[in-house]
């Protein structure tokens, strides 16, 4: 940062930090390492998850450096750790509505061969949008918004459907899902 445009981090602010990194690193590594280790488990949905973990995960470690660091200057290190969260936060942002996409596609529309053929299309999006870095600049407050409108409405689909089908207190789908709805 240059002098003019440094913002003071005061020690309190850095600990909160750190420890929400901390807290979404290991979060993170367990879900990357349930996937590794129990081959059972690796169901699209959970890849899904996986590959959100590993952005989330990407985003804690960027941040912890960049509070660790306390940059002074406009130094290689600041743009490199302003680029690869900038980068995370995007992508995080992508995979958790392509996540919503695919559980809309699965359990609304009962189709999962279009659902399972939706995470290719999620990969290729994904590896070739940030090609230009100026489209990821402009983009990337573009899919936050996005996430936010998209979101909300898909899982209100979701959770309507659910509940037209079965009628009950709670359900939990045999689906190998990652989830249950009351």
């Amino acid at each position: 940062m240059a002098s003019g445009n440094q913002t003071e981090l005061y020690l309190s602010e850095q600990v909160v930090v750190l420890c929400t990194c901390a807290l979404s690193f290991l979060g993170s590594s367990l879900i990357i390492l349930t996937h590794i280790i129990w081959t059972d488990l690796r169901t699209t949905p959970r890849r899904l998850l996986v590959f959100l973990s590993v952005t989330d995960w990407l985003s804690a470690v960027s941040y912890a450096f960049g509070v660790w660091s306390v940059f002074r200057t406009d130094s290689p290190e600041c743009v490199a750790q302003g680029a690869i969260s900038t980068f995370a936060n995007t992508s995080s942002f992508f995979w958790t509505v392509s996540i919503a996409v695919y559980l809309y596609v699965f359990i609304v529309r009962s189709s999962q061969r279009v659902a399972d053929s939706l995470v290719l299309l999620f990969h290729l999006v994904r590896i070739h949008a940030p090609d230009r870095v100026l489209w990821m600049l402009l983009t990337g407050k573009i899919w936050e918004f996005l996430a936010y409108l998209t979101l909300p409405v898909l899982y209100i689909l979701i959770k309507r459907h659910i509940h037209k089908a079965v009628r009950g207190p709670s359900i939990c789908y045999p689906i190998h899902m990652f989830f249950c709805l009351n």
